[in-house]
């Protein structure tokens, strides 16, 4: 599935919702693929050196990249610091170099040159009053996928964006702008960069384009290199544009750090794994290549590790919080009868598998005198609940305030 005619959306979506769905409530962790051999060996596998088999794979690794940032999924991105080691060009940290605007006599569509194909782009377009208002949908591309756009349309006076995401059922988010709706023609100005879009109206009074608050939305779309569009959606030839000012994105260029041969072996007419150094000689990677590319990307992490908090629940005297790594954690807020030296038990909500750790605290400055902590005999617990006795019993004030309540936190694991 890292390659553009294997990848199927849905077949990945629905793999996710299984899995989402365990009852062990797994942590979801996506990686970007890397990208073969540019040079097999040519009576073998000579396929794997095109164009669309290179662009193929970063392709999916844009979608696999960009879906992961959508829906705040952990992402190892392999295909970036591949295409920084093996190709010499960080594919997410792009500039933009402008091209001639191209104008037309009356509304048309556009689509960029074949030699102006580009991973992210900018530009600045005037587009006819119908296209806001037009029964046919009014849309920007966001990859090479036909179905992977953003409509543009009036609803109750402001921009409308609606968001596909590629294939069949693509919709998967519709956001109203603040953006009035233009009444003659406008200026615009649309950015598309790794996994944002931004769409602005460039006012018509001189100097007040500071002013212009853009819109911004977070996109899934395909990766590698493609012909940005403007277009009317069902309509294919036809559009609203009268004029255009491209920006092509162009990647920050580095110097490549290893040849093919050795990412990936000496190409032969097998694909065995190569003695000695590893690799097949076209999609698996030797020891050295492995090196480089997991050691590079590893080491340039931070690693911040947290549990993940799986479920939170309210109780009777506060809240219990379960992590996906078995820690549980119970924290009590409970009223103490400070006339009393009888043991008191408080539940925790939850059920503990062995006894937890516990820490107690007063809420105030000032608490009852009862319960300092020098005068509290005993504070134990078992795997429901913690139990509290004073050596000394007070005379309340008022069971309700906080000077007679203890602040009691219980960490330990519920698996």
């Amino acid at each position: 599935m890292n390659d553009k005619q294997n990848f199927a959306r849905d077949k990945f979506e629905s793999v996710v919702t299984k899995v989402r769905a365990m009852a062990s409530k797994p942590e979801v962790v996506v990686a970007t693929n890397m990208v073969p051999n540019l040079s097999p060996d040519p009576d073998f596998v000579a396929s794997y050196a095109t164009y669309a088999d290179q662009e193929g794979r970063d392709y999916v690794a844009g979608w696999v990249r960009t879906w992961a940032r959508y829906n705040g999924v952990s992402l190892i991105d392999i295909n970036r610091t591949f295409n920084i080691v093996r190709d010499g060009r960080d594919i997410l940290n792009t500039y933009f170099e402008e091209v001639p605007e191209v104008t037309f006599g009356s509304a048309s569509e556009w689509i960029a040159a074949e030699d102006e194909r580009c991973r992210d782009f900018t530009l600045r377009a005037t587009i006819a009053t119908a296209a806001w208002t037009s029964g046919t949908p009014f849309y920007a591309s966001l990859s090479d996928e036909n179905n992977n756009v953003v409509f543009m349309r009036n609803n109750g006076g402001f921009l409308e964006f609606a968001f596909y995401r590629g294939g069949t059922s693509s919709l998967y988010q519709t956001l109203l702008s603040t953006i009035p709706t233009p009444s003659s023609n406008a200026e615009v100005e649309i950015a598309v960069r790794g996994e944002f879009f931004t769409f602005r109206i460039i006012p018509a009074t001189s100097g007040a384009e500071a002013g212009a608050q853009p819109f911004t939305a977070r996109v899934i779309r395909y990766g590698g290199l493609f012909r940005p569009r403007l277009s009317y959606f069902s309509a294919p030839g036809t559009g609203p544009v009268l004029a255009v000012t491209l920006g092509v994105g162009k990647e920050q260029q580095f110097v490549p750090r290893i040849l093919d041969r050795d990412m990936w072996g000496i190409p032969d007419d097998t694909a065995d794994t190569r003695a000695v150094t590893g690799g097949n000689g076209i999609n698996h990677p030797t020891s050295e290549g492995a090196n480089l590319i997991y050691g590079m990307h590893f080491a340039a992490q931070r690693y911040d590790l947290r549990a993940v908090a799986s479920e939170v629940t309210t109780t009777a005297n506060g809240y219990t919080q379960k992590f996906d790594d078995g820690v549980l954690i119970c924290q009590l807020t409970v009223p103490v009868n400070v006339a009393s030296t009888g043991s008191q038990a408080f539940a925790y909500g939850d059920t503990f598998i062995e006894k937890p750790a516990l820490n107690v605290s007063h809420l105030v400055t000032n608490p009852h005198t009862a319960l300092y902590l020098n005068n509290i005999k005993a504070l134990t617990t078992n795997t429901t609940q913690a139990v509290v006795s004073l050596i000394a019993a007070g005379t309340s004030v008022n069971p309700a305030a906080d000077t007679e309540k203890l602040f009691i936190v219980a960490r330990g694991r519920w698996k």
